[in-house]
């Protein structure tokens, strides 16, 4: 069954199409790689400690180097990360623990996301999808950790999920290239990396995830590139991290930015609306901020007692949606034109 009540439609919508704001106490941060990796994986690693420290001000990033040979690397690998999580999920205030990962990925015919230790045959994998994707989400009694996992690798599947009222945040990026040997400037490390300073140069005062995938993805369709991976594994909201440090002396409001890359999508109801319930809908739509705008292109009854709703909503709303029962992806809308965000003048 791929439709949702009217209470989970309601409750869905309205969540993706809010703008976080969460400030994070404690900021925990973690590069991963293979000791014998063929992909120039510490290129990458060194980005990825440098977008940290340089362009997030956030607590250096340790790295995980996973021993050559080892006869469990899968518990290796698990077991630091749960320390981590350890940390997170005990410490005072709301945490955030970011992952990175670089190197050799690989899918397994159920979607499982499988590290590779380098393009030999028979190297050592281990199950990320199961050994550190997994943990996060079991956190059951915590809602003070939130989840990013940023990857370096081959990974295109959106997985299906539930609908959660969590206020818990599990955010994955990724690159879905086909060639894992792709140049120093198209990892999607390279790429965050220098959206993210570019954000910051111009006076943005937080990066929401969800925003910058929508404009790398702008991006790369508009270059014929492959488009990377993003979806939420847990929770309705993409993290958001303030900029510290050095910044322009002005500043611009975030609420302002208008999308660079629109979806078409879906949302097929178990109801049929009223009157007024259409009335009341329509007006919440209307005043929607610029920088989350949701447009209802079509509505249409889909069996009985049922209603499609057709969407046209920002790249970051539906982002949001991706992978929730009741809600389907048709098209993308790029902005003609687009390169990065749109110009604005500092106030």
């Amino acid at each position: 069954m791929d439709s949702m009540s009217l209470e989970e439609f309601k409750s869905t919508i309205e969540a993706a199409a809010r703008t976080r704001s969460t400030s994070y106490s404690q900021t925990f941060c973690a590069t991963i790689r293979w000791q014998a990796d063929d992909t120039n994986a510490e290129r990458d690693a060194s980005i990825f400690k440098d977008m940290v420290k340089e362009a997030l001000h956030l607590p250096d990033a340790i790295e995980f180097i996973i021993p050559p040979n080892h006869p469990a690397p899968h518990i290796w690998l698990q077991r630091r990360s749960l320390e981590i999580q350890e940390l997170a999920y005990t410490a005072a205030g709301r945490s955030l623990v970011i992952y990175h990962y670089a190197g050799h990925g690989q899918q397994d015919s159920e979607g499982s996301l499988y590290f590779v230790e380098n393009g030999r045959r028979g190297a050592a994998c281990i199950n990320a999808s199961r050994r550190l994707f997994q943990d996060p989400c079991e956190f059951e009694m915590s809602d003070n950790m939130d989840c990013l996992f940023i990857l370096d690798c081959c990974y295109s599947r959106i997985p299906s999920r539930a609908m959660e009222t969590t206020p818990r945040t599990v955010e994955l990026i990724a690159n879905a290239a086909t060639d894992e040997a792709t140049s120093h400037s198209n990892t999607i490390t390279n790429k965050l990396y220098r959206a993210i300073m570019y954000r910051k140069s111009q006076g943005q005062q937080y990066i929401e995830f969800a925003e910058l995938m929508e404009s790398l993805r702008g991006e790369a369709i508009a270059e014929n590139q492959e488009v990377p991976t993003h979806f939420l594994k847990m929770g309705a909201a993409s993290i958001c991290i303030p900029f510290q440090g050095p910044r322009p002396s002005f500043t611009v409001d975030h609420g302002q930015l208008r999308p660079v890359h629109y979806a078409k999508f879906r949302a097929k109801v178990d109801s049929e609306f009223t009157k007024e319930e259409q009335e009341e809908f329509v007006q919440w739509l209307h005043n929607r901020p610029p920088s989350v705008p949701l447009e209802l292109l079509e509505s249409y009854p889909s069996g009985v007692q049922s209603t499609s709703l057709v969407f046209k909503g920002a790249w970051r709303t539906w982002s949001r949606l991706a992978g929730v029962k009741g809600y389907r992806l048709f098209d993308d809308l790029p902005v003609l034109g687009h390169k990065d965000i749109q110009p604005f003048t500092p106030r």
